[in-house]
């Protein structure tokens, strides 16, 4: 079965939406990632994640996956470290993915599923597509595919607290080693830019343990935290074993979604 948008033909374009099928968006960034990492580091992620997810769920929900969107909304911060491409303003970002998901209702799709892996992405995404409802009454979720492994991360990380900070830290980097091993240069990866900085209202770490965290605040760690190398986090720690459990738990949390969202939305 092609479970690839691209690879199909008009008409089969066209049955695969009378079949209620549901589309899987996969949402990256091209940006540095430290100096062990390549810069579609997210973009496999998302890649990974979405083909993964819909290999699996194929014999019970009708699936495809389209391109992945590598092109983002990052803050300059990012532009210290070479790699950078981003859109210089995030309402491009947004009309963007407005466009694309407009495109794809107006070709019949009513399911669609953004996974995401940058986290720049997840407020644009989510204002993108409160857009879409309003105007079309069509209502894709947004996913942020590291939140899918918190389940087990707690569990397998082998970093101190603030080793794993979101950005090519152990996290990241163990994904990459479970899923693309010749990407990664473990012998450039350091721990000098693990996140020191912890408190409940910023818990620098996204398998954080701090029992009374708060939720719903946005404060920015490129604001909060300098680093050095472009990292966050510890990825001297990483390996491919964290990684094959971190990844396994992201498809079991995001199979369990999909089923949800999928027999739900109309």
């Amino acid at each position: 079965m092609n479970l690839f948008f691209e690879k199909l033909t008009s008409p089969e374009i066209k049955a695969a939406a009378e079949r209620n099928t549901l589309i899987i968006l996969p949402v990256g960034q091209v940006e540095e990632h430290g100096p062990h990492l390549p810069i579609d580091c997210d973009c496999i992620i998302a890649r990974e994640t979405a083909v993964h997810l819909a290999q699996t769920i194929a014999a019970d929900i009708p699936t495809l996956v389209l391109p992945t969107v590598w092109m983002a909304y990052s803050v300059q911060q990012v532009a210290r470290w070479p790699g950078l491409i981003t859109f210089r303003e995030p309402e491009t970002m947004i009309q963007v993915i407005y466009d694309l998901l407009a495109s794809l209702i107006q070709n019949g799709f009513r399911k669609i599923l953004i996974v995401n892996a940058h986290g720049n992405n997840p407020a644009i995404l989510e204002l993108a597509c409160r857009k879409i409802g309003s105007d079309y009454e069509v209502f894709p979720a947004v996913t942020y595919a590291l939140a899918m492994s918190k389940g087990v991360g707690a569990k397998v990380r082998q970093s101190a607290m603030g080793g794993c900070g979101g950005h090519a830290g152990e996290e990241e980097t163990a994904l990459l080693l479970h899923l693309a091993p010749e990407t990664v240069h473990m012998d450039r990866a350091t721990s000098e830019d693990i996140v020191q900085y912890q408190t409940r209202f910023f818990p620098g770490d996204i398998y954080s343990t701090i029992p009374d965290k708060v939720s719903g605040i946005y404060w920015s760690t490129w604001g909060v935290v300098p680093s050095k190398t472009g990292v966050y986090g510890d990825p001297t720690a990483a390996t491919a074993a964290t990684g094959k459990a971190l990844f396994e738990e992201m498809i079991r949390t995001y199979v369990e979604f999909t089923h949800e969202y999928y027999r739900h939305v109309s």
